[in-house]
């Protein structure tokens, strides 16, 4: 496959490199994740055993997200509200609310280390899909649900790292992070309802980029996508100063040009 051959030659020009990922199998029309009217497109990769982390960074820089061994990214006909988002680490400054939450949770035990799935993690990420998802899920297994959890999270993570998070012993979120060359990838998060006073889903984000920032090779964050307007994915644009994929030129910008 041409992806393979091109983007593990580390040395290959730029064009060369995008040549190969203009060749990558483009998706029927299914329906959209985030607008239930609406249908998406995805470019996407199947992951392969001798990707390396330079091959993951090229993924990233081109705004593409996993999910299980697939790499992947929209490329929707009529619609570009589906943006990559990323954050500097070396010029991140938290904000008063954030600042706030951190202070919230300082007696919370971060740890990072390799994706390890065990019966705390299923039962929490149960916990977590139920109370997110209600009526899409309420007729869902158990089991169902433990086989997407599997192959979301933990399927295909040569280049991943798992935290967790836990309060006084007990596990209260975990989630996985993409490693490339300069950017780390969140891939997904799960966290205990229960604490929703703490916002655990903002404080994973602040915990991964504060981490982050002490690895010297690493320059960026990705934290998905950032949707302007959408409920659900909005709150992105208050990690700042950050920086969008442009849909049309496919070049990182300011996410101030947008705002």
């Amino acid at each position: 496959m041409l992806i393979e051959n091109e983007l593990t030659k580390s040395y290959l020009s730029l064009d060369g490199i995008d040549l190969a990922f203009q060749t990558l199998p483009i998706s029927t029309e299914i329906d959209c994740s985030y607008f239930p009217e609406r249908q998406s497109i995805l470019r996407y990769c199947f992951a392969e055993a001798n990707f390396n982390s330079i091959v993951v960074e090229h993924f990233l820089e081109r705004g593409y997200r996993r999910s299980g061994d697939l790499f992947y990214k929209t490329e929707c006909k009529s619609c570009k509200m589906c943006i990559p988002y990323r954050i500097p680490l070396d010029s991140f400054q938290a904000n008063s609310s954030q600042r706030r939450n951190l202070k919230l949770n300082s007696h919370i035990q971060f740890t990072v280390g390799s994706p390890n799935q065990t019966t705390n993690k299923q039962n929490l990420y149960i916990k977590y899909i139920r109370s997110r998802h209600e009526n899409k899920q309420k007729e869902e297994s158990d089991s169902s649900l433990l086989e997407t959890l599997d192959s979301q999270m933990y399927e295909y993570t040569d280049h991943s790292l798992e935290i967790e998070i836990h309060d006084a012993g007990k596990l209260i979120g975990f989630g996985i992070l993409d490693i490339g060359t300069e950017t780390i990838s969140s891939v997904y998060n799960v966290y205990d309802p229960d604490y929703k006073k703490n916002g655990l889903g903002i404080y994973m984000i602040l915990i991964s980029i504060e981490w982050a920032s002490r690895i010297e090779s690493l320059k960026y964050i990705q934290l998905g996508l950032f949707i302007p307007g959408h409920p659900k994915m909005d709150y992105k644009k208050n990690f700042q100063p950050g920086e969008i994929l442009h849909p049309l030129t496919q070049k990182w910008e300011d996410i101030q040009f947008i705002l």
